[in-house]
């Protein structure tokens, strides 16, 4: 993670393979199912995975909000969610028949945000239904979301093969 750090965000690097490096390092460092890192766009009704663990960068998947409910809740209150069991927690209720076929048991979801502008969320899936989320592990998700909201408002999405990121 560090050495994606150290060598890239430079002025011609690909910000999509050095989000993509340093969330994969992450993940293996967490032994996460999956990290991503999704942006917000056409009125906050869907997201763009711009970054993610366990694909190629730039990731470059949309999202329907309203199948994610976990996001929705950390869109409407700004703060991270952690969710302990996907299969009981009552805020995922509506897509408990989705998530029976999945491998996660538990998630993580931070704001990525530059002051109070919501740019969009980074999601942390975890193999074991009740991860330990130590302080520790909170501050350096919440220190994370920071870096790449002041990253992803820096990005110019035309030149970086993501037209439709911008609005």
């Amino acid at each position: 993670m560090i050495s994606a750090l150290n060598g890239s965000f430079w002025p011609g690097e690909d910000y999509f393979v050095s989000i993509q490096q340093v969330l994969a390092d992450f993940c293996r460092f967490k032994n996460l199912q999956r990290c991503s890192l999704a942006l917000l766009h056409q009125g906050k009704r869907l997201a763009r995975v711009i970054a993610s663990s366990d694909s190629k960068a730039p990731a470059q998947w949309t999202l329907d909000l309203a199948k994610y409910p976990e996001l929705r809740e950390v869109m409407q209150t700004g703060h991270p969610l952690a969710v302990k069991d996907v299969s009981q927690a009552p805020i995922m209720a509506e897509v408990a028949e989705y998530l029976q076929d999945q491998e996660f048991r538990a998630l993580a979801v931070f704001p990525v945000a530059v002051g109070s502008d919501l740019l969009g969320v980074l999601v942390l899936r975890y193999f074991e239904t009740d991860p330990e989320l130590a302080r520790e592990d909170f501050f350096l998700c919440q220190l994370m979301a920071v870096m790449l909201g002041r990253l992803a408002q820096t990005m110019d999405p035309l030149a970086s093969g993501c037209s439709d990121l911008a609005e």
